[in-house]
């Protein structure tokens, strides 16, 4: 039992350092995670989740979170207005907070880039602001022509712009601060659109959406009331969040003097942030797989608890989810049968083998063989990987000790090892959107030059812009930064030929697809149809 909490706490540390450590976008979550958990009126929604009446506590919730305070819904609520535009309410207003200070801080950086003595001429950042404004059709064909004619996406806006504009005119010092402002005024539009859906948009569909939401789960809100603490279990959410945003930050190796607090309201990382490796002086440690064994240990009893709460005090609710589970878990569970024709390969697939044996017998003699090859070396990469991802959790399981919760301090939690430690966790599905990282194209940091891919400016970025200032800018093809956060330029944890090796499987993948992507396009229609 304990090897198998064990193994689960293990796995589900690996997910969350996947999600804030290793993903190209996990310093971003964990900022927008920060600025969310101050902004939420904790003391407000204990004090409304305390009340005993469970009819007057969703009530009081829904008012809480729901409920619009300005002038103008005031004036409607008496009848001397009748404007639908009645402001904004509490989840709306975080919402709209968080938006505004990422915002405002990429405003201050294009202004900034646009003050730069070596920057291009006002006509440049002109075009590019039209265009990041236009439509997306619009957007679709620059990309198109970018990826065609071995354009940077720059040089494609501005040959397009209105008056054309030479795009070859610029230096390189000039199209990396281009290119960094088309970044940035990207992220301000996608902002300004998620603030405008989510919080701005007549009628309010996001507000009658959650509240057709509590309407629907009444009944069950109502039994979690009757049997759970409801404020107790959201303090013990309170200090996991506060604990998790902690853990997830660098910490200063001793003997480098104290470390500045970093803007909560940047976007990405800065040079020493929880995304970017310890550089080589060694200055800042990256949190590990196992700095956050101890975290989920810490607060495992808060889940126990409430769990033991919902059985013990509702126990209907219990077998119904119990019930749920078991059924899910029926689908997935493979009798004696299936365990058999795995082995021999006869109906490995399931209810799917014959559909697809009947797709693979269509193509020719040679082609079946090509592809046999194929799938056989793909059938020995997926194994490889398995084996990885086990070797990965006995590795992480041998080296986190799980201290019985009593003995883990409720006020800290133990100190980072800075210089053990794994980058990797288990998870052989991983390596799949490792590769589609890898593979995502990348504009040229260029005017004209051959279109990159994402293995290729993995560890570039320093979290503001480009290693070494704003040259070479890696934006994505249309502008969109995609990058391997987790490792610095240069370095080989993955090693390269690691990465090598899942390329030329993403080629065998394609090449399979694309011989029986017809075929396989109509027995997914057959069987929609079916259903």
């Amino acid at each position: 039992m304990e090897l198998w909490l064990l193994a689960n706490v293990c796995s589900l540390a690996s997910f969350l350092h996947h999600i804030f450590i290793m993903s190209p976008d996990g310093q971003y979550l964990l900022r927008l995670l920060e600025n969310v958990h101050r902004l939420i009126p904790y003391t407000l929604v204990r004090q409304t989740l305390r009340v005993g009446n469970a009819a007057t506590m969703i009530n009081g919730m829904v008012r809480l979170v729901l409920a619009k305070l300005s002038v103008t819904a005031v004036t409607n609520w008496i009848g001397l207005t009748n404007n639908t535009n009645d402001g904004m309410n509490l989840m709306q207003q975080i919402i709209s907070t968080v938006m505004a200070w990422d915002t405002s801080e990429f405003q201050k950086r294009a202004q900034k880039l646009e003050s730069l003595r070596e920057a291009p001429k006002k006509e440049v950042f002109k075009a590019i602001k039209t265009f990041v404004y236009a439509s997306r059709d619009k957007h679709d064909a620059a990309r198109n022509i970018s990826i065609q004619e071995s354009k940077s996406i720059i040089a494609v806006i501005l040959e397009t712009s209105d008056p054309p504009i030479d795009g070859t005119s610029l230096s390189q010092q000039e199209h990396g601060i281009a290119m960094e402002f088309y970044s940035n005024y990207l992220s301000i539009r996608d902002r300004e659109e998620l603030t405008k859906i989510l919080c701005k948009m007549q009628p309010d569909l996001l507000t009658s959406a959650i509240k057709d939401l509590v309407a629907a789960f009444d009944p069950i809100i109502r039994a979690v009331h009757n049997a759970v603490d409801l404020s107790g279990t959201l303090y013990d959410a309170e200090m996991f969040i506060a604990d998790l945003i902690k853990i997830s930050k660098p910490k200063k190796a001793p003997g480098n003097g104290s470390r500045s607090r970093p803007s909560s309201r940047s976007n990405s990382p800065g040079p020493n942030s929880p995304n970017a490796y310890p550089d080589v002086s060694g200055t800042t440690s990256t949190p590990t797989v196992e700095d956050y064994v101890p975290l989920l240990r810490k607060h495992m009893p808060s889940t126990h608890k409430f769990l033991h709460q919902v059985c013990k005090n509702s126990p209907d609710l219990a077998a119904q989810y119990r019930e749920y589970a078991q059924s899910v878990l029926s689908e997935f569970r493979a009798d004696a049968d299936t365990r058999a024709a795995e082995q021999t390969a006869g109906r490995g697939a399931g209810t799917m083998t014959a559909p697809l044996q009947s797709l693979f017998s269509t193509l020719p003699a040679e082609k079946q063989e090509s592809l046999k090859t194929l799938l056989d070396i793909h059938e020995s990469h997926l194994r490889s990987l398995k084996n990885t991802s086990h070797e990965r959790l006995q590795s992480i399981m041998s080296s986190s000790t799980l201290p019985p919760p009593s003995q883990t301090s409720p006020s800290k939690l133990p100190p980072r090892n800075a210089n053990h430690g794994s980058t990797h966790g288990p998870g052989m599905y991983l390596a799949r959107w490792h590769a589609l990282l890898d593979a995502t194209y990348i504009t040229p940091d260029a005017p004209q030059g051959p279109v990159r891919r994402g293995w290729e400016v993995k560890g570039e970025m320093d979290g503001r812009g480009a290693v070494g200032g704003l040259k070479n800018s890696p934006a994505g093809i249309g502008g969109h930064r995609r990058f391997r956060s987790g490792e610095r330029a240069g370095s080989t944890s993955e090693g390269d030929t690691e990465r090598k090796e899942r390329e030329k499987e993403e080629e065998r993948v394609r090449e399979v697809w694309s011989a029986m992507e017809s075929g396989w396009v109509g027995v997914c229609r057959g069987l929609e149809v079916m259903e």
